[in-house]
């Protein structure tokens, strides 16, 4: 059986930053970098892609319309990385089984996507 990381907090989205090297959600406690396999999922099921933020493939106005919007949790296991908003918005990385491309800051630790699923497997 696949394990997984669930992180429940609740906090508004303050605001966006974009670099080429990622774009960050600020949630105040939580900061949640994301780099590649973005897909923002909206509650009425229209979505947006964000492919690549280093080679700008992906259209990041999505992620300015959440700003305000309050999350719920995040969960992480082998198939996917995702966000909760309260309206029922989702940020949904698939993994590729690749590099790190999202990171998850808070106080006390950072942990890297799917990097963080293979230890738990090792565990």
């Amino acid at each position: 059986m696949s394990k997984s990381v669930e992180i429940v907090r609740s906090g508004k989205l303050l605001q966006v930053e974009a670099s080429r090297q990622e774009v960050r959600l600020d949630f105040g406690k939580v900061v949640v970098g994301l780099l590649a396999y973005v897909e923002i999922i909206a509650p009425d099921g229209g979505s947006n892609t964000i492919e690549d933020v280093w080679e700008c493939k992906g259209n990041l106005n999505a992620l300015w319309l959440l700003i305000g919007r309050h999350m719920t949790k995040i969960v992480m296991d082998e198939d996917s990385f995702r966000l909760t908003f309260e309206d029922g918005t989702l940020i949904r990385c698939k993994n590729r089984k690749d590099f790190d491309f999202v990171k998850v800051w808070e106080p006390e630790y950072e942990t890297g996507y799917p990097t963080v699923i293979h230890y738990l497997s090792q565990a």
